[in-house]
């Protein structure tokens, strides 16, 4: 395992992590909102057996990355591919979970050059589209979030510092409670002790400094992302489950219908966790046959 850090094209710091086989097949994972370049512990030993050289970094405002306040979507493939370009790396695929994956589709909308497949799991959707009602289906903290964002943003970040500092403080079993309202069933039974590890210690990493990341992270998804997700032509795979209530179904569907030749792969028992969980090796074998 590598930690290391680098100077983006517009002077901010961001840290990086390097893992899996050092001389393999390269592939970044892009985090989740709130997230940070720690990665799960079985996602790690599958990219080893597959002999991928899995590399991650934690977005502007997170952990050691500095801020950039402002930023957008699309900012995320001019920091991939400055990490790329500090490693001597031309070529890779690229997936992200959550509001990781908006993050990868800016990677391959605007690097079709270098990046040789994409993929999506759980992926948030573009804000005010046509045809995708944003919150239908939405667990009831995250839609008083996005709305709070939107009516007082002053409050906003207010409870934003208070809820982070209460989840990475908090017992295990307490910060589940508070974010109960996201948590289907399934995604519940998934939620083993490695991966509940991995979340909540994303977490700390991401936001013990501040909520910076975090912020900047719905902010970028609530506004234009800087490029249209149809205009997508490598190899993709979008993934979701219908049992997501962290972000809906219809948001998978909608990028599955926007941008063609996307292969879907839609669940209808699975969840936001669950699927990661289960999935996370085939989607790492599928990106590394591309390379």
């Amino acid at each position: 395992m590598n930690k290391f850090a680098i100077i983006n094209r517009q002077g901010v710091s961001i840290e990086a992590l390097e893992t899996g086989s050092a001389e393999g097949k390269p592939v970044f994972f892009i985090h989740g909102t709130p997230g940070s370049m720690n990665m799960y512990g079985p996602q790690v030993e599958g990219a080893e057996k597959l002999g991928i050289r899995l590399l991650s970094y934690s977005r502007p405002g997170y952990g050691n990355s500095t801020r950039s306040e402002g930023r957008s979507v699309k900012d995320a493939a001019s920091d991939v591919a400055d990490i790329a370009d500090f490693l001597g790396i031309e070529k890779f695929a690229v997936w992200g979970h959550s509001g990781g994956g908006p993050h990868a589709l800016a990677c391959a909308a605007l690097l079709p050059e270098r990046v040789t497949a994409a993929a999506t799991l759980a992926s948030v959707a573009p804000y005010g589209v046509q045809d995708l009602d944003f919150f239908s289906g939405m667990g009831e903290y995250n839609i008083v979030d996005f709305k709070l964002l939107q009516s007082d943003p002053a409050q906003w970040e207010k409870n934003n510092i208070e809820d982070v500092k209460a989840m990475i403080t908090a017992k295990k079993e307490e910060a589940l409670e508070s974010i109960s309202s996201l948590l289907s069933e399934v995604d519940r039974k998934s939620l083993s002790e490695e991966l509940l590890d991995y979340l909540i210690e994303g977490t700390k990493l991401g936001c013990s400094k501040n909520v910076n990341g975090l912020m900047d992270d719905n902010l970028a998804f609530m506004k234009p992302w800087g490029f249209d997700p149809a205009a997508i032509k490598v190899p993709l795979q979008i993934w979701h489950g219908r049992e997501d209530l962290f972000v809906p179904f219809s948001h998978g569907e909608w990028l599955g219908r926007n941008i063609a030749g996307a292969e879907k792969h839609f669940f209808e028992k699975e969840g936001h966790l669950s699927l990661f969980a289960k999935k996370n090796y085939e989607i790492q074998k599928w990106l590394s046959s591309y390379l």
